[in-house]
């Protein structure tokens, strides 16, 4: 049994203080200015990348220095396109040595893609994690040509092999509700776990609800009892409660098929034996207290990175600038 003087004492060694918390915060936004920087003039005429790492192998002394930690490209056959046509994947990851060895002290891995920020139309990758005071600690970046399992798994790779005397492995990888996260997990971490972030459960409940205003009091009570029975702290009184709580929404709405039909796809996905490990995380294995996780300090770095960093111009690559016959690459 944790008692409240252990877990202080936990609480107190995770602890990071929160002039720190800022610097890493702005140490990842001038990851992102200078990877846009950087990126721009690594394309090449035929849109395939450099190895930008390529006159960079050594990690840089300086703590602060961003280095590409991870870089990789492959010639895959286009999904919808002529026969025999194929595209070019890539990712491109930076971090910093302070914010690696930082995410090596965590035992979990937040990650996810936003799509919007730079006009080349790429997703920018974000990795963090999160201290026992529930604040948010970026440490990885990057940008990739699409959100994939080949994208995600050079993330994952990139942070584990950081330091090859001790390789990584987190205890949980918390995602959103895309496949390809969990495929690159089970190949890079197969013994850690991955759980579904809690924002997403909600979402994708609203989803199955109706939206007519009519049952916008209902939608809301809905989402209030899923709240509670999150706060199990234990396996059985999840399954209790669960059940419980299955009764009572077909008791109360049965006559209503709207919410009765949008009710049991969310049960079947979300509230089975099977199903309710993707969000719910057992801190223990089976005899641990249940857990929920969210990426909501993940959107919000997103969307701040979209308010604040986005670029409202084009950037202009040398090959852009040769084609039109005006080579001014020293001034890019």
């Amino acid at each position: 049994m944790l008692d409240r003087r252990t877990v202080q004492r936990m609480d107190d060694a995770t602890r990071i203080p929160v002039a720190e918390v800022r610097y890493l915060n702005f140490q990842v936004f001038t990851l992102y200015v200078f990877l846009i920087i950087g990126f721009k003039g690594d394309r090449e005429r035929s849109g395939i990348l450099r190895n930008p790492s390529a006159n960079n192998k050594a990690i840089p002394v300086i703590e602060d220095a961003p280095y590409c930690i991870g870089f990789g490209k492959r010639e895959v056959p286009k999904k919808h396109g002529e026969l025999n046509s194929s595209e070019w994947q890539f990712f491109l990851i930076f971090t910093t040595r302070r914010l690696m060895n930082k995410q090596h002290r965590s035992n979990i891995v937040q990650t996810d893609a936003t799509y919007k920020i730079n006009l080349l139309g790429y997703p920018v990758l974000v990795a963090r994690f999160s201290d026992a005071n529930k604040r948010f600690h970026p440490t990885v970046i990057g940008i990739c040509s699409s959100q994939s399992k080949f994208a995600y798994e050079g993330v994952f790779n990139a942070i584990k092999y950081a330091d090859l005397e001790n390789l990584y492995h987190p205890k949980l990888v918390v995602r959103n509700a895309d496949t390809s996260i969990t495929a690159a997990r089970r190949i890079v971490w197969l013994n850690s776990d991955d759980q579904l972030c809690f924002f997403h459960v909600i979402m994708n409940l609203k989803k199955e609800l109706p939206k007519v205003a009519a049952y916008s009091d209902a939608v809301v009570e809905i989402q209030e009892d899923v709240r509670l029975l999150a706060r199990a702290r234990s396996d059985r009184e999840f399954v209790i409660a669960a059940r419980t709580l299955c009764r009572h929404w077909i008791e109360k709405w049965e006559r209503t098929e709207l919410i009765s039909i949008g009710l049991g796809k969310f049960i079947a996905s979300y509230l089975d034996r099977e199903t309710y490990n993707k969000w719910l995380y057992r801190n223990g294995r089976e005899s641990g207290t249940m857990i929920i996780a969210t990426n909501c300090a993940t959107e919000g770095i997103n969307s701040l990175l979209k308010s604040r960093y986005t670029h409202q111009r084009q950037f202009r690559c040398r090959s852009q600038e040769k084609e039109e016959g005006r080579d001014r690459s020293k001034e890019l």
